[in-house]
């Protein structure tokens, strides 16, 4: 949808949207939280077939953040960084190798790391 516009004209597009919305703030936050959660993936080495339950993402994050850290993992499975693989025992989630590169950018955007 958004692939033909640069970076920085897509960016100044969602930030003048989320100003006249006032969500800016959230939206900070949780671009934070996903970035957050693909270093803890990248960390553990959860790339492709290597996958962890998506109960368990949250458990590094301030309790009072853990329900929107779901909903950014939610996200994250919508923008494909996430791989979803649903099991008899729930749902487990791992890195897209084929994304690494979209991966690696969004974390040292966000974190600076």
């Amino acid at each position: 949808m958004f692939k033909y516009f640069t970076d920085n004209v897509l960016k100044s597009i969602l930030e003048y949207n989320q100003i006249i919305r006032g969500d800016l703030m959230t939206t900070n936050i949780m671009l934070t939280l996903k970035a957050q959660i693909l270093k803890k993936l990248r960390r553990r080495g959860n790339w492709g077939a290597s996958h962890t339950a998506f109960d368990d993402l949250p458990k590094s994050i301030p309790k009072h953040l853990r329900g929107k850290a779901k909903d950014a993992a939610d996200e994250l499975i919508s923008e494909g960084l996430l791989i979803p693989k649903q099991t008899c025992y729930g749902l487990h989630v791992s890195l897209n190798p084929q994304r690494k590169a979209d991966t690696d950018n969004l974390i040292k955007k966000v974190l600076d790391e």
